[in-house]
């Protein structure tokens, strides 16, 4: 019987992360046989890490700084340094300040010896003009950023083949009740780190255009729990800085899908009249933020 084979999401997660990162690294520079034979010529065929003469069949190139979401490194010289499988294994995943400075790995890198290491591979990335300036910390938000919406894009279409292709009587499936509910929660806990990631970015950029009708709900919000959509449609017009078409904007808050500017709203109606209020599951995050907004 053959067997179904695992592929978790964060496999779709790590490989959009490295292709942006791997796409960056491109447009800013190459990495050819020659570029590889310098940064040998560099280290003097030696271990980056240690110090220590690698046979030619010994070497594998390591990332000082990792291509993942959470250090953000680029596939680019200066950031490349040979290395063997062995110390390859060991650093796994880490920054190589953070591998150098880890006290289980004094054999390697003994107290006093650390710094000089670090420098020296510091001195490295700057000779080979590596661009560590671009990774800052708005920069690596972004891609955990983009590595929650894709979780959150992949469980909005599989909720979407699920509901809007409902089985014929003679293929119905047994669909799981608590399968659907984690799915939902899932991408309910998705928008939650989205919304708190924006809010505070659009509460500090008071000119983008989803902060200005944020800041104008709030606004009534405070006089009146209930806003009607006509009510905070008119009130955003009161600012010269929006030029967007309003349910343009607007929509993108009130929906969860690809590409949605982070729900932070939902529509209800009072007879027949469209209403407006926080959407329930980021309430808190949105008060919570516009509380600090107000103390600055």
């Amino acid at each position: 019987m053959a067997k179904r084979k695992n592929y978790p999401i964060s496999n779709a997660q790590n490989s959009i992360v490295r292709s942006i990162l791997n796409n960056i690294s491109e447009k800013m520079g190459t990495l050819d046989g020659s570029t590889m034979e310098n940064i040998l010529k560099y280290f003097n065929y030696k271990c980056a890490y240690t110090g220590k003469k690698l046979k030619k069949e010994e070497v594998v190139f390591d990332h000082l700084i990792p291509c993942n979401r959470k250090y953000g490194g680029l596939y680019l010289a200066g950031n490349l340094v040979p290395t063997s499988k062995e110390i390859n294994a060991k650093k796994s995943g880490k920054d190589f300040i953070e591998f150098i400075n880890d006290e289980r790995n004094n054999d390697l890198f003994p107290k006093e010896k650390k710094q000089e290491v670090i420098d020296r591979l510091k001195e490295y990335q700057k000779d080979f003009e590596y661009p560590k300036d671009i990774v800052t910390k708005d920069f690596t938000n972004r891609l955990a950023e983009i590595y929650s919406e894709v979780e959150g894009i992949i469980n909005t279409y599989v909720l979407e083949f699920l509901y809007t292709e409902p089985p014929k009587a003679e293929k119905e499936l047994d669909l799981n009740k608590n399968v659907l509910e984690s799915f939902e929660k899932n991408l309910i806990v998705n928008e939650k780190l989205k919304v708190k990631r924006r809010v505070p970015k659009w509460l500090k950029d008071t000119h983008q255009q989803n902060s200005i009708i944020l800041l104008a709900f709030l606004k009534l919000y405070e006089k009146s729990n209930e806003v009607s959509v006509e009510q905070l449609e008119e009130e955003v017009a009161k600012n010269k800085g929006f030029h967007k078409n309003f349910q343009g904007n607007f929509k993108p808050m009130t929906e969860i899908y690809d590409n949605n500017h982070g729900k932070v709203f939902e529509i209800y109606y009072k007879g027949q009249q469209r209403m407006v209020k926080l959407w329930s599951n980021t309430e808190k995050i949105v008060l919570a933020a516009y509380k600090e907004y107000k103390q600055q």
